[in-house]
């Protein structure tokens, strides 16, 4: 089919070769992912070699503590160190907890921190914490506290324990590095404050855009929901497609930037280009449109309005998804974050080019793909065709939750699948209120780009 002409006729594979090719996709797609599953049992357990982010809250807290000289409430966790560091996801975690309870006079808790129980790879930080609060041993060389600052992230804690050991070499000089300390927390508490207060403006503006949806549910929408022409095989056939060019993709440019370590940077935008533009080329050959064509059908009407509606959806996804995290939590036990090699990746990327690549891959390029893909063309086909069967009110909620719930599952973390589907949920409910995809894309983009920079600042 040709993507020059702005429309062509729909695809309609013959079920003679389609079927049989479905039934190979999806063995294929089975195939890698238990491929892939089996390789990460055979893996032994990684280690975590940094503190988590959870632990660097903590450590915020802290510092704001002692800027402060008061406690601070809301944004940070008050549980005490000890019961903190009973379900640290990282040893690394309870290697901070015992600087900064050591920091706060608690000798005790933080000896049995750091002394105490298995720390794989700890031989060096006991050493430094030893020396520095035990006047035990000699004092450890530049390379090893080089290594633990690193592991703790270069943060408030690793400054002071470094003030801590410059203080036994010579007298009096720790004071530079404790007020570098302080330099390095300012604009980090600033950061989560202006966070948090957006937080608690957005939260009950959540409840209110949901309460405004529930009023005008019933109001004539000015552009209709577009249809989606193709047949059920054709659609699965685009999305085995891409989902197995997604699959493969990953596998094999992740092993190639593997062995180049100077373009690990660029690995994730790489990955992701490649198979959002093959994604797309399929949409777009499939349906029989130009890339124009398919923009001006998902993007109907005034632009500027769908945008700002998108502000008031950003508020309702982040009060959807706190509900759900809420009522779920007695339900999973802290553990390290499926996100944790992405937050390394952002918190620890150099360099403005790969930076920024990075960040328009998180913020621009996934929505654009993923609601062209997940809003724009599975929640329509299924709204139309489940609306047959159950009725236009349960038909387009089913339609709802179904590609909601398959957005969460691409994402291949099922700790996340809860408030991944949440998010998905959101994302669908501002593209049925506007009819413009434009309105998603924000959603999803800023969501995205929030988390994006939270990273950078908290973990950086």
């Amino acid at each position: 089919m040709n993507m020059v002409a702005d429309h062509t006729e729909p695809w309609n594979p013959d079920r003679r070769w389609a079927d049989p090719l479905i039934a190979l996709l999806g063995l294929m797609i089975v195939y890698l992912l238990f491929w892939r599953m089996n390789l990460d049992r055979q893996k032994p357990p990684e280690v975590p070699d940094r503190i988590s982010a959870q632990a660097r809250l903590v450590e915020l807290r802290q510092a704001a503590k002692d800027l402060a000289r008061s406690r601070i409430g809301g944004l940070l966790p008050e549980e005490p160190l000890d019961k903190l560091a009973a379900v640290a996801a990282s040893p690394w975690d309870r290697a901070l907890f015992a600087v900064l309870a050591a920091e706060n006079g608690d000798l005790r808790l933080g000896r049995s921190l750091a002394m105490e129980g298995s720390f794989p790879g700890g031989v060096t930080f006991r050493r430094c914490f030893s020396a520095a609060y035990l006047s035990q041993g000699p004092g450890p060389g530049v390379t090893d506290r080089s290594a633990v600052s690193r592991s703790l992230r270069d943060g408030y804690a690793a400054r002071l324990l470094e003030a801590r050991l410059q203080e036994l070499e010579a007298p009096g000089s720790a004071g530079k590095i404790r007020a570098e300390a302080r330099s390095w927390a300012i604009p980090r508490l600033a950061g989560l404050a202006i966070a948090g207060f957006a937080f608690l403006v957005l939260v009950p503006s959540g409840i209110a855009m949901a309460i405004l949806l529930a009023v005008s549910s019933r109001n004539p929408r000015r552009f209709p929901i577009p249809v989606i022409q193709l047949s059920s095989r054709a659609l699965t056939l685009v999305f085995l497609g891409w989902f197995l060019v997604f699959l493969s993709s990953g596998l094999v440019i992740g092993a190639f930037v593997a062995s180049v370590p100077v373009l690990r940077p660029y690995g994730l935008p790489m990955i992701y280009g490649f198979h959002a533009v093959v994604g797309i080329a399929f949409l777009c050959q499939a349906e029989g449109l130009s890339l124009a064509a398919l923009q001006q059908r998902l993007m109907p009407g005034a632009h500027l309005k769908s945008l700002a509606w998108g502000f008031g959806f950003l508020a309702l996804a982040i009060a959807m998804v706190l509900a759900v995290s809420l009522a779920l939590s007695p339900f999973f036990q802290p553990q390290e974050s499926p996100q944790r090699e992405l937050m390394d990746l952002v918190a620890g990327i150099q360099g403005l080019l790969p930076l920024s690549l990075l960040f328009l891959t998180v913020a621009v390029a996934a929505p654009i793909f993923e609601e062209c893909l997940f809003r724009g063309t599975l929640l329509p086909w299924l709204g139309y065709r489940l609306e047959k069967v159950l009725g236009s009110r349960s038909g387009w909620a089913s339609a709802l939750l179904l590609s909601s719930l398959g957005f969460g599952l691409i994402h291949l973390q099922p700790v996340a699948l809860p408030v991944l589907s949440t998010l998905g949920l959101a994302l669908g409910l501002a593209f049925l209120h506007t009819r413009n995809l434009w309105t998603a894309i924000l959603v999803h983009g800023l969501w995205n780009g929030s988390v994006f920079l939270f990273y950078r600042v908290v973990l950086g």
